[in-house]
């Protein structure tokens, strides 16, 4: 008998111990999730309010200023154009259509907006339009109509010592 409870008793304690971690545990484990279909949407991460990297025609406009040093009537001229790209493309995607209509509206509406912005600037300021890359990283990338970056250059043989 005192062999039975030489055994007995350290596993009752080692189990009333187990049990009381694990509720600890349980107890600092932050809640589940809420289900996939009942959740918000992602607040906006960027500067503006806006996601994935889209600019608001503010930004778009001091990226050009940075670069091609805007007159005060370009300025406001290339926001006036950028606020309607942003309307019309927020109308395209609330809109109905096939994915590939829509993409060849925002492909449209781009080059429309690209054309409407190099019309309101002097020839030297058009050549350094032209040579900026586009805004977003690895946009051209994605539509397939970018040079991919160059490879890296292979590393050096090692020479042979004597």
């Amino acid at each position: 008998m005192r062999s039975f409870l030489k055994f007995v008793v350290p596993a009752l304690v080692l189990g009333v111990m187990s049990g009381s971690i694990i509720r600890a545990d349980d107890q600092a484990a932050p809640p589940p999730p809420p289900p996939p279909g009942n959740q918000p949407p992602p607040p906006p991460s960027g500067p503006g309010g806006e996601r994935r990297g889209r600019m608001d025609p503010a930004q778009q406009v001091q990226r050009l200023d940075a670069v091609l040093t805007l007159t005060d009537d370009q300025k406001a001229k290339a926001t006036d154009i950028y606020k309607k790209m942003q309307t019309d493309m927020q109308a395209l995607r609330s809109g109905a259509g096939t994915p590939e209509e829509t993409m060849v509206k925002r492909q449209a509406l781009q080059k429309s907006t690209h054309d409407q912005i190099r019309a309101l600037l002097t020839a030297d300021q058009q050549t350094k339009f032209d040579a900026m890359p586009p805004p977003g990283p690895g946009r051209n990338a994605r539509q397939g109509d970018a040079t991919p970056p160059p490879a890296p250059a292979p590393a050096p043989a090692p020479t042979p010592s004597p």
